[in-house]
């Protein structure tokens, strides 16, 4: 069953995800609010998540760290941030430090399907 890390402090946007990508498609969505539960998450089930959709501005941190933490590791899982800050200096970054996808927010929800489902492994 292929897995999704959606790290979002935003109740709303990360259960409108997860509804969509779960109920949709039947993928399995683990959610983390924080940067500190999303490593942790991450550490725990580190072979099992497919792909993690990230956003930069979290309660304890930014995104960028999380990334720092998957490539520290020499993991390529996939990643996709996503941000109301964005601008072409933060989406930059993103993807200097490893993120294989940005999406500007607000965003439309087909258009966070089609990059999932782009960055997802296929059968």
């Amino acid at each position: 069953m292929t897995r999704i890390l959606n790290v979002e402090d935003d109740s709303e946007i990360s259960n409108l995800v997860k509804l969509a990508l779960a109920d949709t498609f039947g993928y399995d969505v683990v959610l983390a609010e924080t940067l500190q539960e999303a490593k942790q998450a991450y550490d725990s089930r580190k072979e099992d998540f497919d792909l993690t959709i990230l956003d930069r501005q979290l309660p304890d941190g930014l995104g960028y760290d999380f990334i720092r933490h998957v490539r520290g590791k020499g993991d390529q899982m996939n990643i996709m941030m996503y941000s109301g800050y964005a601008n072409a200096e933060n989406e930059e970054l993103a993807y200097s430090l490893g993120a294989n996808d940005f999406l500007h927010k607000p965003f439309d929800l087909p258009d966070l399907i089609e990059k999932v489902q782009k960055l997802l492994p296929q059968d």
